[in-house]
């Protein structure tokens, strides 16, 4: 299972859960720094009424600090969309997410095509690396870099960047 198909903004993509059984099963989701999760949104295969064969029938979601200490924060007893949002109400600092299926249609797998995460705060460090990008045989000459964003206060972005005629550094 790739988690990382369940956050491409593709509602194609999926993660599937057989029949017959597949209770207890879950996707756990690193948030990669503390925040307070305040609503949950998730959408199976298609993300269309088509596909409401396909739903997450009942669910729960747990969270929190510590990755083997989650506790449950939303349980839907008997869902019927294809796309579902939980709010959470009093939302607490947590890092880690888990879908966990608590009941499932007997003859059909449960697929889940996105999960979207919505929280308070910002991660507190976190690296971006772009792909190589080639601008051909140019000459051009790199000398600035412009940052349009509202930036936080108390937070700082900055810049590394190289230039080269190969896509690995050689030197």
């Amino acid at each position: 299972m790739n988690p990382n198909t369940l956050r491409d903004n593709n509602y194609v993509t999926k993660v599937s859960f057989p029949p017959p059984s597949n209770v207890g099963s879950m996707v756990k989701i690193d948030l990669k720094a503390i925040r307070k999760v305040n609503r949950i949104r998730i959408a199976n295969l298609g993300a269309n009424s088509f596909s409401l064969s396909t739903r997450p029938i009942a669910f729960s979601y747990y969270a929190g600090i510590d990755s083997n200490k989650l506790s449950r924060i939303f349980q839907e007893f008997s869902n019927i969309d294809s796309i579902h949002t939980a709010f959470i109400n009093d939302a607490q600092p947590v890092q880690y997410l888990a879908f966990v299926i608590d009941k499932q249609a007997p003859t059909n797998a449960t697929v889940i095509s996105e999960i979207e995460v919505y929280a308070e705060g910002y991660a507190d460090i976190g690296t971006f690396v772009s792909t190589v990008d080639s601008i051909g045989n140019s000459s051009l000459n790199f000398a600035t870099v412009h940052l349009d964003a509202d930036i936080p206060t108390g937070t700082v972005v900055s810049f590394e960047m190289r230039t080269g005629k190969k896509k690995t550094v050689d030197s």
